[in-house]
């Protein structure tokens, strides 16, 4: 036998299901003997439990939700024109003098650099390359007007004529030191003369006899 229901009509079926059995309760917490013993011999007492909570408690750091985070355009700054000009200041390579290049770099890419160096500046002689010929010019002038260095060997005539008193002579003379004793001509067996001289008394012979033993 079969069941027909027209296609625009609803049945509606609740079920309640209930537990065969409920579920078991929790085991106690069983206290253990040496507490026991500890609690039996000593009494409850309020002000000792008042004392041993905490004066300052701290909350159980509990992390905020994370929340997902919207994917935005990210907001682009206009740099001021002064601040672009410095950064496009600031990214060239330094300017250095030709003089200077040939200082730093002749030493490393040898002759053939040092030649192309002077050649380019004895060509712009006219030009803008002269300022910094002239900077060769005033380092190495700088360089020459240097004093000589003093020659310490050299003696004033004032002193070739002076005449020394006795005291400074006997003091400009070196000091005299005793000569070290050289230590391999250190005997140690030999029997020094104070001892070969030297009488023994009674009593001194007789504690240098041997004992004798039976």
């Amino acid at each position: 036998m079969t069941l027909c229901i027209p296609p625009r009509d609803f049945i509606q079926i609740g079920v309640d299901v209930f537990p065969t059995t409920l579920p078991p309760k929790p085991p106690k917490r069983r206290i253990p003997l040496k507490l026991l013993m500890v609690m039996r011999k000593y009494k409850f007492s309020w002000r000792i439990n008042q004392l041993s909570k905490p004066m300052h408690k701290v909350k159980k750091f509990v992390p905020k939700p994370v929340t997902l985070i919207k994917a935005e355009k990210a907001k682009v700054l206009k740099i001021s024109p002064e601040s672009a000009y410095y950064a496009d200041q600031m990214s060239r390579p330094p300017l250095r003098l030709t003089v200077c290049n040939k200082k730093l770099f002749g030493k490393q890419n040898g002759k053939k650099y040092r030649k192309i160096i002077n050649k380019n500046i004895r060509k712009a002689w006219d030009s803008m390359y002269n300022y910094y010929k002239k900077k060769e010019r005033d380092r190495r002038l700088r360089f020459k007007n240097i004093p000589k260095p003093i020659d310490p060997g050299r003696v004033k005539r004032s002193a070739l004529r002076y005449k020394a008193t006795p005291k400074i002579e006997a003091l400009a003379l070196p000091r005299q030191r005793r000569e070290k004793v050289d230590d391999d001509d250190f005997d140690p067996f030999q029997i020094s003369k104070n001892a070969l001289k030297y009488k023994p008394t009674p009593r001194i012979l007789e504690l240098a006899k041997p004992k004798e033993y039976d």
